[in-house]
């Protein structure tokens, strides 16, 4: 999904050896997604890239989301079950800034990570 811009309605995605979904460089809205056994991130966010979802939903995972390098994502409900972590937001490669969350309901089993950088708002 590297360098576009999509609009997908809904998408499940179930044991994927690395991140479920990976994007850089682009703008991606994705109303409602089912992210389940994702061997890494259920979703990375990466290099400028903007992402919007209305319902996001990541179960056993390593991270829900990770959101770097001067992308941002916004999220209406975000449900993290199971995984190590809820979110990580942090700056990977020198070159960019860190990553920026916005979630209006968050809900949360876990920790979450936000490097000195990068920026959470919960609205």
């Amino acid at each position: 999904m590297d360098f576009s811009e999509i609009q997908i309605a809904s998408a499940k995605i179930n044991k994927s050896g690395n991140d479920c979904i990976d994007m850089s460089f682009g703008r991606y809205m994705i109303n409602k997604l089912d992210l389940v056994n994702c061997e890494d991130n259920g979703i990375s966010v990466g290099e400028k890239s903007k992402f919007k979802s209305i319902d996001l939903l990541v179960k056993n995972s390593k991270n829900a989301i990770a959101v770097k390098d001067s992308s941002v994502a916004n999220i209406e409900n975000l449900n993290s079950i199971n995984n190590n972590f809820c979110f990580r937001l942090y700056n990977k490669k020198k070159e960019f800034d860190g990553g920026d969350l916005k979630v209006e309901n968050l809900n949360c089993d876990t920790e979450y990570f936000v490097d000195k950088v990068s920026k959470y708002n919960q609205r």
